[in-house]
């Protein structure tokens, strides 16, 4: 339903005839379906956002209608959680104007959509439960109606106040659950009250209220001390760090800044040192995290204008004896921080992370590395394991500049030294080359003088990282190949412009052949994947690539019997994304270039993978404009003159000739079956993503056509000028075998009667002996051969893209799939609901 201000639907459900209708429609809601029931509400609550809407209904007996007892019943545990929902949305919706907030208040709505156990609830609902508190709360006290607002924290409170943590000591972990149970609900709902302050006046009832009238803190405090619950602990920390700041916050508005930053460092002080005295490090961890993420947050509104004073007392100094237990789990804590750091402690953070790197790094006094032998303590491997997470959600999330953190130049050669340690696990082994590749993609070391001459000497680190890639491409653990086949890639993508030195070390270790030889053979769908990336990434570096083919002079044809017959969609993308690189840069072999276009035909229309499909909807793009270069149109228009190839000489392109060589291009787009592919693929009812992009693949090439003034072929200039070989060679090889091509009858005719006439064993011998001319030493090149497909022409091309609106129908299929995915999600929730899953 359309909701904006201007729009048709808006205008139709203000209409007081149209409210009228729903009104009449929810008199009897409860003999309903349950979709039906959610449709009525949703409706009501858009027209009870307007105020004289919801006095009318009034009027007209809602207080004793069916539709006000049927939002109440449905407010519990026991109703469908989608119902569940959309009353609660409709109560909400009534907080925006005064006689919605009478309306709560009258009837102590909040009480029943507040209940204890609301926590247990779908996350929607529980959601939805905590924002209805906040709404009300604050419009409360916007209102500064005070007994309202202290009767609604009351309820809110009261559960806490009355906690067996303040009365019974906890003896087991049952209990503990069992207490926590009763006032989870009533802590988040305030926790979401508190979020919410910065939203309103620096001085607020609110946050007096619950100092003053209901003594929270020492409620808090007295908990937090009862319990070992660690969710209910972790609630407490947000809890404390939200009220705190609310507690002091007026001190921004009043120009104290200097004292609003005493007393925030005294209050976080305080719970730090009363944190430790539980001896859980968690608990001071998570309280820590906390409140950067909170201050995080203050800081973006507020600006950096807070000077916080630096402490550390002796009682703090407990801290020190959690050792490798609260290093783990600072270091596990740590990833919540991403987003939520500003410049100054990014690089403070990774100077801490660096240095604790270091401890698994040891060298002697001068400064050589020595290798562990020794087995690793298994909470040593844990912290490295973290540790290695840390630092990698910094150097991939942050731009850290070697200018200001000299650390991350000696990065790389930590981790390369990390790598010669024998106590790595695999998972530690594929953790650094992530973060290799990471460094080498943002954080190369600064030498200039690599910059300026591809002839110069790589530096140790690149001849490192060169032999640290060969010898981790053929690991037996195919994660491990597939990180080093991705840092290969980023290699050879940074080698092509950025840092051509890396050429020199890709050639001299034969990285490249090693890619493509896990492109043909590896026996993992992933590092495969990731070889074939590898591919695409060299085929611009000619000299690289050149080395494959002179390895393997078969190689193309192997790229295209992967691309037809491998069972997996993944690879056969990528093997499509391959050839269509090679397509673009490189040259094909007539033969090739034909089997390469059968084969792209086949995927392009019958792959059962959208993804291929797409891909090879990509390769025909690239066809398009290959065909339009090479009649000599330059940035997507032909220039006046042009030098022709069958005339070996250069041409005026006038608009005659421009129309001859239009009809080439169609001609041999046709001949290649790239007309034939955008005409299939946009009829291909089961996949939006393929018509839509075969439609724009289409509609760009009837656009160049249109810009020329061709309208369609015409016989008298129908012949193929400049006709490629490629294109010739196609229709030797196919005539005799093809019969969808238009040939003469005759021809036809004659054809069939020589095959008949032939000897059986000599006609198969003949093609067998044709068959073994192509063949490779090491792979059967026509086990990829594909049934050849009716070729359209281009008028007739021409004719259906102008006389169908593809617009319109992928348009209806978006819709349809859209309304299938919404009814799907709310026929999910109500199977769930029936069968108690929250």
């Amino acid at each position: 339903m359309d909701q904006q201000e201007t729009s048709l639907g808006k205008l139709l459900l203000d209409t007081p005839a149209f409210a009228d209708c729903i009104f009449h429609s929810v008199a009897n809601i409860s003999h309903l379906n349950t979709s039906t029931q959610i449709f009525l509400i949703k409706l009501a609550t858009f027209l009870f956002k307007s105020e004289l809407l919801f006095m009318k209904i009034q009027i007209q007996g809602f207080q004793n209608s069916s539709l006000k007892f049927f939002l109440l019943n449905n407010l519990n545990s026991n109703s469908p959680a989608a119902l569940h929902l959309a009353c609660i949305e409709l109560f909400t919706m009534l907080i925006v104007h005064r006689s919605g907030v009478n309306f709560l208040l009258e009837h102590k709505i909040w009480q029943v959509i507040l209940y204890p156990d609301v926590h247990r609830r779908p996350k929607p609902i529980s959601v939805a439960t905590y924002n209805f508190i906040t709404k009300l709360v604050w419009k409360l006290h916007e209102y500064n109606s005070e007994m309202e607002l202290i009767e609604v924290l009351d309820h809110t409170v009261k559960p806490i106040l009355r906690s067996e943590y303040l009365y019974v000591p906890v003896l087991d972990t049952e209990s503990d659950k069992k207490f926590a149970d009763k006032i989870y609900a009533q802590l988040n709902a305030l926790l979401a009250v508190m979020s919410d302050v910065d939203n309103y006046a620096p001085v607020n009832n609110v946050m007096l209220l619950l100092r003053d009238y209901f003594l929270i803190d020492q409620v808090i405090y007295g908990i937090f001390e009862g319990t070992k619950n660690k969710d209910l602990l972790k609630l407490i920390n947000a809890f404390l760090c939200r009220y705190s700041y609310g507690l002091l916050r007026h001190l921004l508005f009043d120009k104290e800044i200097h004292e609003f930053c005493n007393k925030v460092t005294a209050s976080h002080r305080n719970y730090v040192v009363f944190a430790i005295k539980k001896r859980e490090s968690f608990i001071v961890i998570d309280y820590i995290i906390q409140y950067n993420i909170m201050w995080s947050g203050i800081e973006k509104l507020h600006g950096n204008k807070f000077d916080f004073p630096l402490t550390f007392e002796q009682n703090e100094e407990t801290g020190i004896s959690f050792s490798n237990k609260i290093t783990i789990h600072s270091l596990k804590e740590l990833l919540r921080l991403k987003d939520h750091l500003n410049p100054s402690q990014t690089g403070t953070l990774f100077q801490s992370l660096h240095y604790l790197l270091e401890v698994f790094i040891s060298c002697d006094e001068a400064g050589q590395l020595v290798l562990i032998e020794s087995p690793m303590d298994p909470e040593d491997l844990t912290m490295l394991t973290h540790l290695l997470n840390a630092l990698k959600m910094m150097l991939k999330e942050y731009n850290i500049s070697w200018y200001e953190n000299v650390e991350i130049v000696s990065i790389q050669a930590d981790l390369l030294n990390l790598l010669k340690q024998t106590f790595l696990t695999t998972k530690h082994v594929v953790q650094v080359l992530d973060m290799l590749d990471i460094c080498m993609q943002k954080f190369l070391s600064p030498s200039m003088t690599l910059l300026v001459d591809i002839n110069s000497t790589p530096s140790n680190t690149l001849n490192e990282i060169g032999k640290v890639i060969l010898l981790y491409t053929q690991h037996e653990d195919w994660e491990v190949r597939d990180s080093a086949l991705n840092l290969l890639k980023s290699c050879t993508e940074i080698a092509f412009v950025k840092y051509n030195p890396l050429q020199k070390v890709i050639k001299a270790n034969n990285l490249i052949i090693i890619a493509a030889k896990a492109a043909l053979t590896d026996t993992e769908f992933y590092p495969q994947c990731t070889a074939l990336r590898c591919l695409a990434a060299a085929i611009k570096i000619n000299s690289i690539w050149q080395e494959v083919l002179i390895t393997d002079p078969y190689f193309y044809y192997h790229l295209v019997y992967i691309l037809k017959n491998h069972e997996d969609g993944m690879v056969r993308t990528e093997a499509a994304k391959v050839l269509t690189a090679v397509y673009a840069n490189q040259k094909f072999e007539p033969r090739c270039q034909s089997k390469l276009y059968e084969n792209m035909m086949y995927v392009a229309i019958d792959d059962l993978h959208w993804e291929v499909q797409l891909a090879a909807l990509y390769f025909w793009k690239q066809a398009i404009q290959q065909h339009f270069t090479n009649r000599g149109m330059l940035d997507g228009k032909f220039p006046s003159v042009t030098f022709s190839k069958e005339k070996r000489k250069i041409i005026v392109l006038n608009d005659r000739e421009i129309q001859r060589q239009l009809t080439g291009i169609m001609n041999n787009l046709a001949d290649i079956g790239c007309l034939t592919v955008l005409s299939e693929c946009m009829n291909v009812l089961h996949n939006t993503m393929v018509m839509e992009q075969a439609y724009c693949i289409a509609k760009e090439l009837i656009e160049k056509l249109d810009e020329n003034k061709f309208e369609k072929m015409i016989e008298s200039v129908a012949s193929q000028p400049d006709e490629t070989p490629s294109t010739c060679t196609d229709k030797v090889i196919y005539k005799s075998m093809d019969v969808t091509y238009e040939t003469s009858e005759q021809e036809r005719d004659t054809v069939i009667d020589d095959i008949l006439k032939e000897n059986q064993g000599d006609l198969i011998m003949k093609l067998y002996d044709n068959y073994d001319e192509i063949k490779s030493e090491k792979m059967d090149i026509d086990a990829g051969y594909c049934p050849r497909k009716s070729l359209i022409g281009p008028n007739q091309f021409l004719e259906s893209f102008r006389s169908i609106d593809y617009s319109s129908m992928i348009e209806g299929k978006k819709k349809f799939n859209s309304d299938c995915v919404n009814s799907f999600d709310g026929l999910l929730d109500e199977m769930l609901s029936l069968v108690g899953i929250n």
